[in-house]
């Protein structure tokens, strides 16, 4: 027997996530199921994901963000903040620069729940690990007022189990 959901509103969640496609990927399904619940939804992107294969770099950036939204809209996300740090960048880039994109998030957006990777990134993704550890530290810095810090994470070789199991599908 499930239990109904409990009534989310007047609560808040912030994800903070690297690139594009990865609050759809890591956990697109709580989103939603907050934002359905009644829970305000924002979403901290920290790069367009302009890096990837395929396209030239500015027409896959533009197309990143206009997905971005697309997906926002769809698990009802309702503030999407997409900076322009460079895609597979993050490790290199200042500590204390990421750590003040995530507080300025936090400041603005006032969540009761931070969510983002686990320490492996999911799948020890560079600028995934950095995305964790710039927020644990954001997060921790505000001690006692700090909103609580979720961290999405899946079971040990979960990621190389899929990617085989889908290389047929090519």
């Amino acid at each position: 027997m499930s239990e109904t959901p409990q009534d989310l509103a007047g609560s808040s969640l912030l994800a903070v996530f690297a690139h594009p496609d990865d609050e759809s990927l890591a956990c697109g399904g709580l989103l939603a199921r907050c934002a359905e619940h009644g829970a305000r939804v924002s979403l901290l992107c920290l790069t367009h994901g302009e890096h990837g294969p395929g396209r030239d770099r500015e027409g896959l950036r533009e197309t990143r963000a206009r997905e971005l939204q697309e997906a926002a809209r769809v698990l009802g996300i309702r503030d999407v903040v997409l900076l322009d740090h460079e895609d597979g960048m993050l490790p290199w880039i200042d500590d204390a620069r990421l750590e003040a994109d995530v507080l300025d998030a936090i400041r603005r957006f006032r969540p009761d729940v931070v969510v983002t990777f686990d320490e492996d990134g999911l799948y020890w993704h560079p600028d995934h690990v950095a995305v964790h550890e710039r927020t644990t530290a954001a997060v921790a810095g505000l001690g006692a007022s700090a909103p609580a810090l979720r961290y999405v994470s899946m079971p040990t070789g979960a990621m190389r189990a899929l990617v085989e199991a889908l290389s047929g599908y090519a």
